[in-house]
């Protein structure tokens, strides 16, 4: 009956008050093309965290790192991981869309269905708050975003402002912290990884975490294999190596700060050869 009752709402809604809405939003969104030749320096998600940990509100900045200064085999996974259609769509996927309004309606979970776009509108703009209003808000900034910006600059601007643990945001900051490298020396093995803890990035990667960040890592490294992104032998050797960090974190090690030695130890504890049919870890 509820689902009946929102069903009859909408159809009684006129078109003209539709668009009425949707102009009055446009109106109170921020302008986007300044985007296109100037970094951000903070961003809604970082003011909002520092607000939630009790620091100022400039407290978290972001590290830049340029398109050309980036592993291409990390964009390519980020792709993979959170928006296999990124160059098919204009901001929005609308199938994946109308599935999550239909989820929600039915009160059912309904996360999964945001482009790189709306992520980086939300994360520069809004919040994580969910909201139907809060959603039309995003599909409208991804739209704007994708007709100012170019597929590479709004690739760069999120991996720039995203956050990759804790207060770790960016790109630059993420490979230093876990691998103690560049992002231009990101190999397979680490962009698979990072890949894998984006969508919960202060949670610890054990239990229930753990397991989605696993499923991620093994669905992800097939997409590749399958794509022709790692030939056999590469994906063998990022399978094995993610196998290896699997056994170090179920048997108690935890993820390290960026001194610490143990994450590099336990890559090493994986280094075996895995069979083609079985990917992932």
């Amino acid at each position: 009956m509820r689902v009946v009752r929102l069903g009859l709402l909408v159809l009684s809604i006129p078109v003209s008050g539709i668009t009425l809405y949707v102009v009055t939003v446009l109106a109170t969104l921020p302008a986007v093309d300044f985007l296109a030749h100037e970094d951000p320096a903070r961003t809604a998600y970082m003011a909002r965290h520092a607000e939630e940990s009790g620091l100022p509100p400039g407290a978290y900045r972001t590290s830049w790192t340029d398109l050309d200064d980036i592993s291409p085999v990390l964009i390519q996974t980020m792709i993979e991981a959170e928006d296999t259609r990124f160059y098919q769509h204009a901001g929005v996927y609308w199938r994946g869309t109308r599935k999550a309004v239909q989820r929600y309606l039915t009160g059912q979970a309904t996360g999964g269905a945001s482009t790189i776009t709306q992520q980086l509108a939300r994360n520069l703009f809004l919040d994580s708050t969910r909201s139907p209003h809060r959603k039309v808000r995003e599909i409208l900034l991804a739209m704007r975003l994708e007709h100012a910006l170019s597929k590479g600059r709004i690739l760069e601007l999120y991996v720039n402002v995203i956050e990759w643990g804790d207060g770790i945001w960016g790109i630059g900051p993420a490979a230093r912290h876990y691998f103690q490298t560049t992002p231009r020396q990101l190999g397979a093995f680490e962009s698979v990884f990072l890949a894998s803890i984006v969508p919960a990035p202060r949670r610890p990667l054990s239990g229930g975490n753990l397991d989605r960040a696993l499923k991620v890592q093994e669905r992800v490294s097939h997409q590749l294999r399958e794509s022709g992104k790692l030939r056999p032998s590469e994906w063998e050797d990022v399978t094995a190596r993610l196998f290896g960090l699997e056994v170090a974190l179920v048997t108690g090690h935890e993820l390290p700060d960026a001194h610490s030695p143990t994450l590099p130890v336990a890559f090493g504890l994986g280094h075996r050869s895995s069979a083609p049919d079985q990917p992932g870890c």
